[in-house]
């Protein structure tokens, strides 16, 4: 609708993924196994799953038992939820580099942007954020300041979320500017059932 409305030509196709590995009181490895399992099933290409909610150890534990679960049939991703410091956020960098990720998402608070450009030296695989910036002026500054680097990270800059489709028009104006490809904007909180 919105390709017709502005006379362009609508991609017919659409990057999807599936997000899971929640944390649950008695969620061991083989539910966690399981249900990445269900999703490639379904056809996933990419899976998330959640990290930062147990140890270090713990969290590699669990992406190794994804990894060696979904094989060559998909890519993981790994989500922190915005809630690691800097040097949590390093520690997990440094750990997670040595696995072949889709990407790192979302390790420290959405406004630091200090905390995403280091992380970048510390991490040189593909990192995803954006999901709580929701202006404009957000998306440029995590542009100029966050050391997001066009030719691996992900935007993930919500058109459901931000202040209306005329702010995301304005979002992707900005990224367009700055270099950066729309197809390396996913929108993150579209939910499909």
């Amino acid at each position: 609708m919105l390709a017709q409305r502005h006379g362009l030509q609508a991609d017919p196709r659409v990057f999807v993924y599936a997000a899971g590995g929640y944390y649950y009181p008695g969620k061991g490895l083989e539910a966690l196994r399981a249900e990445m399992r269900s999703y490639v099933d379904r056809g996933y290409t990419v899976v998330k799953m959640k990290i930062g909610g147990a140890s270090i150890a713990e969290d590699a534990e669990r992406i190794e038992a994804v990894l060696a679960e979904i094989g060559s049939q998909a890519q993981l991703a790994v989500d922190a939820n915005g809630r690691f410091d800097l040097e949590t956020a390093i520690a997990y960098a440094k750990m997670l580099r040595d696995y072949p990720l889709f990407w790192y998402e979302e390790a420290g608070d959405p406004l630091d942007y200090a905390l995403q450009a280091a992380l970048a030296q510390f991490y040189p695989g593909p990192m995803a954020t954006g999901e709580n910036l929701f202006s404009h002026q957000d998306a440029r500054n995590l542009l100029r300041y966050g050391g997001m680097r066009p030719d691996r990270d992900w935007l993930q800059f919500d058109c459901a979320l931000s202040y209306g489709l005329c702010e995301y028009q304005r979002t992707l104006a900005v990224i367009r500017a700055a270099g950066w490809s729309p197809r390396r904007c996913i929108p993150h909180a579209i939910r499909c059932r």
